[in-house]
């Protein structure tokens, strides 16, 4: 693993280097210097930002990679894909509590992406009737995989009198979802004795259909740096075609500086896929003309509203 993340490292490092060599070479003349500095700064971020998301791979794997096995009552299903609006018909029709959920979350019912549902059935541990002649000094009723949820039994300063306690169960679920599979654990405690017990579960999950159309109107917000003059402006862009979640086509883009600029960017990019602590920063790139008529190459980097 650490041969392979050496591997990588040194790519990155042979191509910023490749690049940053033509471009430094490009300082030399002053007609690119502008545009010469600022491909500069764009190469150097795009190889930070694709070192960190190498880097966090690694360490996430390194961190899986401790566990040694796989507990046997872990359920692994294969996720359907169906659209929202089918999914919603369907809950109309037998569903209710599904519509509530959506309903819970006060957001538009677009931004759902996952639909989990789960069943249990927990069965007694004996289906036979417990039939006895005298009673017990003590009895534990069981459900299956040995939880107790119920004990009969005699006190033993009294010889008349009989005590029955039932006892609280507790629920843990924890899921893991990719785009094709999901894997979940059920795990159930009885207040009787506080250890967690690993239950079988049906699963079924739905990854709802959210591919963007492919002509929207997405407006944004970002500051743009306009090559060869290196000036910069506050933009307000628009974006038109979208064929992923992550990529862009034709945006169109007003510059608002000493001098107004009217742009169109050809290509734009979610760049924040990798990083942390963002999911929506865009890279565009395209060209721009200002009220003075000058053309310029522009780059710019914001935030969708």
């Amino acid at each position: 693993m650490l041969k392979k993340l050496g591997k990588n490292v040194k790519l990155i490092v042979k191509t910023v280097y490749g690049v940053s060599k033509g471009l430094l070479g490009l300082l030399e003349h002053q007609p690119f210097k502008g545009v010469a500095w600022a491909l500069l700064l764009i190469v150097i971020f795009l190889a930070l930002v694709a070192g960190y998301g190498m880097y966090q791979k690694q360490s996430n794997q390194r961190i899986v990679d401790t566990v040694s096995s796989v507990r046997a009552e872990v359920m692994v299903s294969r996720n359907k894909t169906r659209g929202l609006t089918r999914t919603l018909k369907a809950a109309q029709k037998d569903n209710k509590e599904l519509l509530e959920l959506f309903k819970a979350l006060e957001e538009r019912p677009e931004k759902v992406r996952t639909v989990i549902k789960t069943v249990t059935v927990m069965q007694p541990a004996s289906s036979e009737p417990l039939i006895v002649d005298e009673l017990p000094d003590e009895h534990l009723f069981r459900l299956d995989n040995n939880i107790v949820v119920g004990r009969f039994w005699k006190p033993p300063a009294d010889t008349t009198l009989y005590a029955f306690e039932t006892y609280g169960l507790e629920f843990k679920a924890q899921y893991a979802i990719t785009d094709e599979n999901t894997a979940a654990l059920l795990q159930i405690r009885s207040s009787f004795d506080g250890e967690w017990v690993d239950v079988p579960v049906e699963l079924t999950v739905t990854r709802l259909n959210t591919k963007p159309p492919f002509f929207a109107i997405h407006p944004g917000l970002g500051g743009t740096i306009s090559v060869p003059a290196g000036k910069g402006s506050f933009s307000i862009y628009t974006s038109f075609l979208h064929p992923t979640l992550d990529l862009d086509i034709l945006s169109l883009r007003v510059g608002l500086s000493s001098v107004p600029r009217l742009g169109i960017d050809l290509l734009g990019y979610n760049i924040a896929k990798p990083l942390p602590f963002f999911n929506d920063l865009w890279l565009y790139a395209g060209g721009s003309i200002d009220t003075d008529g000058v053309l310029s190459i522009d780059f710019t980097l914001g935030t969708k509203l």
